[in-house]
């Protein structure tokens, strides 16, 4: 039997993109850590705070709600900052006293326990962050202007899920195709834009074409990633009962694999394709609503639910569309997400 050990970026991405969020210190520290990283080994908590706040009160000005407690004194020191209350030494010097609070201690936690690989060392005693050869190992070999955006991406999927006002059961994300932006209807006549649709799913594919399995958006470069319907959108004029806007049916493609000469275009995908798709879908699901709660509104509670919508898709887009698709790629489909 083949083992899959996941790669450094899957296993940075298990940190931030992957479980349950009780606040948003941790996204806060993730791109505060990318942000000031140079050719030091160690960051002083000062220097971390000062991203790390300013990331903080940037997303208190967009959702003021930015955790699941009802209460926090260190949130209320930088809503002050963002009424002009305290300084901006004020700000940085409680940021070092209350705003780690628990935070160093529980960035490396995943779904079933604890990271075994650090991308830092606390040191308590001098007040900084000894950053660990993986940390180092991770942002050379990798686009870190992705993994930032990725970060930032959750973020605002995960605060306007806590600022949202409508039962769960009833929210809906939906995909704007112009402007490609994920978004959510506040009432009849107004919508709350969330994030790219782009940044929130390339780290869900490990940074890879959903198909062929190489790399993509490089720096920040989505110009050469398309983001495809998996089962082609112009299969929409044969129902009203599937939504395939949704996001359980779009996946960032390279643009060869999905209008170059051999490409994907309108056909229908394999069925292993389709099985890779129902993973995909999963691992967005172990991710937090509300993308969580729009994927299980749209395609099931369960895991064999969801086997079966999409069986039942497949069998319904085969009656318009008898082509089927197979990519030249070995690549097996694995994003290797550590979520186990």
């Amino acid at each position: 039997m083949v083992v899959y050990k996941p790669n450094l970026e899957a296993l940075w991405r298990s940190v931030i993109l992957i479980g349950k969020n009780s606040a948003s210190y941790k996204f806060a520290l993730a791109k505060a850590l990318m942000r000031e990283t140079g050719s030091n080994s160690e960051l002083s908590f000062e220097d971390i705070a000062k991203v790390y706040s300013k990331e903080l009160c940037n997303h208190l000005k967009l959702e003021d709600k930015q955790g699941t407690s009802n209460s926090s004194k260190f949130l209320n020191i930088c809503r002050d900052f963002n009424n002009g209350k305290i300084s901006y030494d004020r700000l940085i010097q409680t940021t070092v006293q209350l705003g780690f609070v628990n935070v160093f201690d529980a960035f490396h936690n995943i779904v079933n326990g604890e990271l075994d690989t650090k991308f830092f060392e606390k040191d308590i005693k001098n007040k900084k962050l000894i950053l660990t050869d993986t940390f180092y190992e991770l942002i050379t070999s990798n686009d870190k202007e992705s993994l930032i955006e990725e970060a930032e991406a959750r973020w605002r999927l995960v605060e306007t899920a806590w600022n949202l006002k409508i039962p769960k059961h009833h929210i809906n994300v939906k995909y704007d195709d112009v402007n490609n932006l994920l978004f959510i209807e506040e009432n009849k006549i107004r919508r709350k834009n969330i994030t790219g649709i782009r940044d929130a799913l390339n780290g869900y594919q490990n940074g890879k074409c959903f198909y062929c399995g190489k790399a993509i958006a490089e720096h920040g470069d989505y110009s050469k990633v398309d983001v495809d319907h998996f089962f082609p959108h112009r299969l929409q004029r044969n129902t009203d009962k599937i939504n395939l806007d949704g996001a359980w049916n779009l996946v960032l493609s390279c643009t060869t694999c999905n209008r170059g000469k051999n490409g994907k275009s309108d056909k229908i995908p394999i069925l292993d394709l389709i099985g890779r798709l129902e993973m995909r879908n999963n691992y967005l699901i172990a991710s937090n609503h509300p993308l969580k709660e729009t994927l299980i509104n749209q395609i099931g509670n369960t895991i064999e639910k969801r086997r079966q919508f999409l069986k039942n898709v497949n069998v319904f887009a085969l009656n318009y569309i008898s082509v089927k698709w197979k990519s030249s790629s070995d690549f097996d489909g694995r994003f290797s997400l550590k979520i186990e």
